[in-house]
């Protein structure tokens, strides 16, 4: 009988995550290869989140997916586990490979360059050679493809006289959204505008009014607003120019070749000591440019339209990324895979990395339970102090009480007893 309950479990959170495997996933049903696809349901459902659970587990099980799980049980043990986002939730599996559903994932090394989030993976599937270079630290990397622009082509037409400007802002709270207001207003004249906020913004939290009434503002004067839906990959097509802050979204037109230029009040707001984000490095290296007022960014546009800038962003695209818009690229994500499948990695490399792996959260946990210990005595010190302290202020009542008892009674005794 099989140890293994199936073959694969691939954990999936959000639509574009599911974009970024849903070939692989397609190629497993093809080739009789067992899998659950695991979309987790939070108890906690904090900020709402399962609203964007939900949602992807309706795009999933309409393209025909029945086998959708939404919690693993002790049986639910797999060969392999292909996890993104971080964690496995619970996930039992012999390997665990974590995917990036991005081109780049050194975007925000503040959320992603953390040891408690990485070191339980054997592997780690990636679209840019400086990932690459900064996960080895912690698993086996490999440099592959990004499965989402698998047939791929621009439907921009080089003698097409207005340009079309694509908006994409973040959500971390980087810049006021009014900003996107002021640089359309006046770039609306000579180009067609499009902004696509973000998919996930809120999480379904309630959005301030503030807020909305700068949604409707920006509604009203783009020639298209998507409110975080619409395909990112469609858009690009027909896209010239991309504008966005410190965003994945940067890395995305990069890779399919469409230009982009940066507006960001703080370009090393999600840096780490060493570490400089995608977009801030490639800012400082001149790849990339960056504008820190929508005055600025107007001025910026016509340069970063420019035929040198492009070819300027296109070695940068050659130097990171394995661009490959065929599907051979699903061939080589499944040739990774089957060496996971048929226990045909280092078996020695899996051992150690499985001992690293426990030692550090036998460390990690040991210091959460030294934490916790603290707090408890720190919290009995406290009420101690507080009973000692109340004791002590029982005694200086006793004490008061006393005293002034021991005045009335020398009083009394002066009035019967003057003498």
């Amino acid at each position: 009988m099989n140890k293994y309950y199936k073959q694969v479990c691939i954990k999936i959170a959000t639509d574009a995550q599911y974009d970024s495997i849903k070939p692989i996933l397609e190629k497993f049903a093809q080739n009789n290869t067992t899998f659950d696809i695991f979309i987790p349901k939070h108890k906690g459902n904090p900020l709402n989140v399962n609203a964007m659970f939900n949602k992807t587990h309706d795009i999933v099980s309409k393209d025909g997916f029945s086998n959708v799980i939404r919690e693993v049980t002790s049986k639910n043990k797999y060969h392999l586990a292909l996890i993104t986002p971080n964690y496995e939730q619970g996930i039992e599996a012999k390997y665990y490979v974590k995917y990036s559903y991005g081109p780049s994932h050194t975007v925000k090394p503040i959320f992603t360059h953390q040891a408690h989030r990485l070191n339980h993976y054997h592997g780690y599937f990636l679209h840019s050679q400086r990932d690459l270079d900064i996960f080895s630290v912690f698993s086996k990397t490999y440099l592959l493809p990004d499965l989402k622009y698998v047939g791929y082509k621009s439907q921009i037409k080089t003698q097409s006289k207005k340009k079309t400007i694509l908006f994409l802002p973040s959500w971390e709270g980087q810049n006021d959204l009014s900003w996107i207001v002021s640089a359309v207003a006046k770039l609306k004249k000579n180009y067609t505008i499009i902004v696509k906020l973000h998919p996930y913004g809120d999480f379904g939290a309630k959005i301030p009014k503030s807020v909305k009434n700068v949604k409707i503002e920006i509604q009203k004067i783009a020639d298209e607003f998507y409110d975080g839906e619409a395909s990112l990959k469609g858009l690009l097509a027909r896209t010239d120019l991309v504008i966005s802050d410190i965003s994945g979204a940067v890395f995305d037109a990069l890779y399919v070749g469409v230009p982009v230029t940066i507006y960001s009040k703080n370009i090393n707001k999600f840096d780490v000591p060493g570490v400089k984000s995608g977009c801030a490095k490639y800012v400082d290296e001149g790849y990339v440019s960056l504008s820190k007022t929508a005055s600025a960014l107007v001025k910026q546009v016509p340069e970063a339209l420019s035929s040198q800038y492009l070819h300027t962003q296109k070695e940068l695209s050659k130097k990171i990324f394995r661009q490959d818009f065929t599907s051979r690229a699903v061939d080589s994500w499944m040739r990774i895979i089957s060496l996971y499948l048929e226990d045909k990695v280092d078996q020695e490399y899996v051992a150690m990395h499985n001992l690293m792996s426990s030692e550090f959260w036998g460390y990690k946990n040991e210091s959460e339970r030294l934490r916790i210990e603290k707090q408890t005595l720190i919290g009995k010190v406290t009420f101690m102090t507080n009973e000692l302290n109340s004791f002590l202020g029982i005694k200086r009542s006793i004490r008061l009480l006393a005293g002034n008892i021991k005045r009335k009674l020398r009083k009394t005794i002066t009035r019967i007893d003057p003498s």
